[in-house]
């Protein structure tokens, strides 16, 4: 759904990570018959919110919105339907628990625990959270405080339960070892699945980027926008 958008649907969920399609891949008939549809925008920045989405998903009753604090609400928002998160702070929506992590860039990265007990799905969506080192500018100063905060970010991110599918950005515009942050977040927190984002238009991983992955994770790559990607256990 554009750049690390995201239409995620369990059972008679749907969740929806920072949707800037501008409604392109709407379903509407499956977004009304949901039990449920959370929106999520994990910060303001325009590759990953579009404030058309209030009104969008809000014309479906079901919808709900948890927007990084980050984000100006607006006079015209259903703000009874809105939880605005900032790092650190929890949301309960029905069997949905929320936690906000932080970020190395604007906003907050998302962990969606999905249903009860035994039943449990655990997403993670990062958002902008990634060592955006941008090594090939070399600014050693910037870089190392990326990594510093990159690193106390993800010593606060619980590895148990296991997250079952992760968002997370691989941006080949960094340059060399581009893949960087993705290795040190899949080593630390082995998500059974690793989704790719926040690379444009089209994915191409980087030559053996699947075969390093493996051992702490499994790699999905995405395809053209608009596809869909089945992921089970």
């Amino acid at each position: 759904m554009g750049n690390s958008g995201w239409r995620v649907t369990i059972g008679d969920q749907i969740l929806v990570f920072d949707d800037i399609s501008r409604g392109r891949f709407d379903d509407r008939e499956a977004l009304r018959a949901a039990k449920h549809v959370t929106v999520f925008a994990s910060h303001a920045h325009g590759d990953h919110f579009d404030s058309g989405i209030l009104e969008r998903y809000a014309c479906y009753e079901n919808a709900c919105f948890v927007l990084s604090d980050d984000i100006t609400a607006q006079a015209n928002w259903p703000l009874e339907r809105i939880a605005f998160l900032r790092e650190g702070e929890n949301s309960l929506l029905g069997d949905l628990a929320i936690h906000a992590h932080g970020s190395t860039d604007e906003g907050v990265s998302f962990d969606v625990t999905v249903g009860g007990e035994g039943d449990a799905l655990r997403l993670f969506h990062a958002g902008d959270l990634n060592d955006w080192h941008w090594l090939e500018e070399n600014d050693p100063a910037w870089t190392a405080s990326q990594a510093e905060a990159f690193a106390r970010i993800l010593g606060g991110i619980p590895a148990d339960p296991a997250i079952d599918v992760a968002f997370f950005p691989v941006d080949p515009r960094m340059g060399r070892d581009h893949e960087r942050g993705a290795l040190q977040f899949t080593k630390a927190l082995r998500p059974r699945a690793f989704v790719p984002m926040h690379f444009g238009a089209h994915f191409v991983p980087p030559q053996g980027f699947c075969e390093r992955m493996a051992p702490w994770t499994r790699v999905i790559c995405p395809g053209e926008a608009g596809e869909t990607i089945a992921v089970s256990r």
